[in-house]
């Protein structure tokens, strides 16, 4: 009856909990609009978590207390969401195929929040691990022309031993393979906005050869660039 409202962003996901009611839903979104829904039971959850042995905080910490999670739709997802949405499959095997989907779905989330949490035990100085979030802005800046980390320790005077391992544990990445995967993530919204060629995205984020780009794109979605915009058409 209107107790709880929430604006849906644009790339955004909610997961909500709460233990002592079921909630109905009504969405209001526009005409081109698409949310995907997945409801399940905690007992559920719990259950799944517990038969792979895997422990997660969030999901043990979901017993009484009622909370939200508002989080960007990361590309891995987004592309598991685009597989479903395309599926053609007999009805016999569409069961089987959602089920699936839905395991890779958890284990992506789940998995991608454990692995970029910020609270990092290696930067006690609070100065540094801003430091180091600095340097991870100005990264992203500039995908074509990015600095050397020689240029980067100078820049933002530290040392390479703390800025290479303050950045793996604060983005669980290496300097150059975290902004690979961001290239590789704007890479995606612009072949969904279909209005770039692919040699003219692969430019912009810096690869002299569109051969090089393809090779990367695939490495890491399992498609090449014009596969993955053929599932928009």
């Amino acid at each position: 009856n209107g107790i709880y409202k929430i604006n849906l962003q644009e790339g955004k996901s909610f997961l909500f909990y709460y233990p002592t009611l079921d909630i109905p839903l009504s969405l209001n979104i526009n005409a081109e609009s698409k949310v995907y829904i997945v409801v399940l039971s905690i007992q559920k959850l719990h259950q799944l978590f517990a038969e792979y042995q895997i422990e997660n905080d969030l999901i043990a910490s979901m017993t009484q207390e009622k909370f939200y999670i508002e989080r960007e739709i990361v590309p891995s997802i987004r592309l598991v969401l685009n597989q479903i949405e395309q599926m053609k499959l007999s009805p016999q095997f569409q069961n089987l195929f959602l089920i699936g989907k839905m395991y890779e779905l958890f284990t992506l989330y789940f998995s991608e929040m454990e692995n970029h949490s910020e609270n990092c035990p290696f930067l006690n100085n609070e100065n540094e691990g801003k430091r180091i979030k600095e340097i991870k802005d100005y990264l992203l800046a500039d995908f074509k022309n990015p600095p050397t980390i020689k240029e980067l320790c100078e820049k933002f005077s530290i040392s390479e031993y703390h800025l290479k391992e303050g950045f793996k544990e604060l983005y669980n990445s290496t300097i150059y393979g975290y902004l690979l995967d961001k290239k590789l993530e704007f890479a995606l919204h612009k072949l969904e906005e279909n209005k770039l060629k692919v040699k003219d995205i692969a430019f912009e984020i810096g690869y002299e050869n569109p051969s090089h780009f393809i090779s990367a794109f695939k490495k890491k979605y399992s498609l090449t660039p014009k596969q993955y915009v053929k599932q928009f058409q």
